[in-house]
């Protein structure tokens, strides 16, 4: 055999490995586009998550406020001696307000007076005494 006779049998060789490994790198190269685009999606979440982190370190610090000054409303009300009740009527920290005024009552207007006057009394219509 010669040398060029080798040489076309190598590269029929190398031909038959490269249609043999094509499937292989095409597995390969969806595989490495899917990674990039993973790593896109990461980079997102991690933005956002930094982002929702900061709005519930945002919120945190409003819920402390709040409570600080629902304190300070609580130690008014005990300083003036009006010291919160609950609806059982015991008093504590952390107790509603309950209204000690009477209920209003509403009365159904009362119904109209029958009608005596001679008009109505004269008969007429078709009834007994007509």
């Amino acid at each position: 055999m010669s040398e060029v006779e080798a040489l076309r049998r190598e590269l029929q060789n190398t031909h038959q490995l490269v249609d043999l490994l094509r499937p292989y790198r095409d597995q390969a190269q969806g595989a490495e586009r899917r990674l990039h685009a993973a790593e896109r999606e990461l980079a997102e979440l991690r933005d956002r998550n930094q982002k929702l982190s900061a709005k519930v370190g945002m919120l945190q610090q409003l819920l402390g406020d709040a409570e600080a000054q629902n304190a300070k409303l609580k130690a008014m009300v005990t300083s003036l001696g009006d010291e919160p009740r609950t609806s059982s009527g015991t008093v504590g920290s952390g107790a509603e307000f309950v209204d000690t005024k009477p209920p209003v009552k509403f009365e159904a207007p009362a119904a109209p007076a029958a009608d005596t006057s001679a008009y109505a009394n004269r008969g007429g219509g078709g009834g007994y005494g007509s």
